[in-house]
């Protein structure tokens, strides 16, 4: 999994190529956007090819918006992915868009 941060005016920008599965792939996602949120609120986070996100990631999305305020923009770019956001009920919760 490759993940890389951008700054776009006052919101920050991760590009997430390859599949979010591991434990490992789970924490450096938490550790990016953690990183991030540091500096702005505002964040879009592209999934470009993941099917499959961990519940882990799924729960600390949730509570970075619900809990920490963050204005988050989630493009996913698998059917699969955003069918599974779809299922969970997430899709206005995350903010999720087709991308």
């Amino acid at each position: 999994m490759k993940i890389d941060i951008a700054k776009s005016g006052n919101e920050k920008v991760i590009n997430i190529e390859g599949i979010i599965k591991s434990s490992e792939n789970t924490q450096n996602f938490i550790n990016a956007i953690d990183s991030a949120l540091k500096d702005s609120k505002n964040l879009t986070i592209n999934i470009k090819d993941s099917f499959s996100v961990t519940s882990t990631a799924i729960g600390f999305l949730l509570q970075k918006v619900n809990v920490d305020k963050a204005n988050l923009t989630i493009n996913v770019g698998n059917d699969r992915l955003y069918e599974l956001f779809d299922m969970l009920e997430l899709i206005n919760a995350l903010n999720i868009k087709k991308s």
